[in-house]
């Protein structure tokens, strides 16, 4: 009976949980995926600065995030991790919640998203190489 009345209580503990959380989908229209890999940049390296940048916002520090990358070009080639947690997107973060995105240094926003994304886009190279850290 003991194992029953733990199995109710941990259940009731997980059902707290879910209903503590809230999901809302945003259906941005502005521009896509095709925009930005034709100005040069990633589309997903942008997408891990935009997680990093609202975890910052709303926590006050960047969140160590976990990515897929595959390894498939090795045999049995499975995946490796990639943190978009760096430095440079930190240094994003910073810069971007000290002074509004739309003030007089958004130039200097703009080279430091590009900066992380590039940041980015090289670990997702190393660990497709297999050269990952985790």
């Amino acid at each position: 009976d003991d194992t029953f009345a733990l199995l109710r209580e941990s259940y009731a503990v997980f059902k707290q949980s879910i209903l503590a959380n809230e999901t809302v989908s945003l259906n941005f229209t502005r521009f896509g995926g095709a925009f930005l890999k034709h100005a040069g940049t990633s589309p997903d390296a942008i997408v891990q600065q935009a997680i990093q940048l609202a975890h910052y916002k709303v926590f006050g520090h960047c969140a160590a995030t976990y990515e897929a990358a595959s390894t498939r070009s090795f045999l049995h080639g499975r995946t490796e991790t990639v943190r978009s947690c760096t430095l440079e997107s930190l240094e994003f973060c910073q810069a971007a919640c000290s002074k509004p995105l739309w003030k007089d240094n958004s130039s200097a926003h703009y080279d430091l998203l590009i900066k992380a994304a590039k940041a980015h886009v090289a670990y997702m190279k190393k660990a497709k190489s297999g050269c990952g850290v985790d």
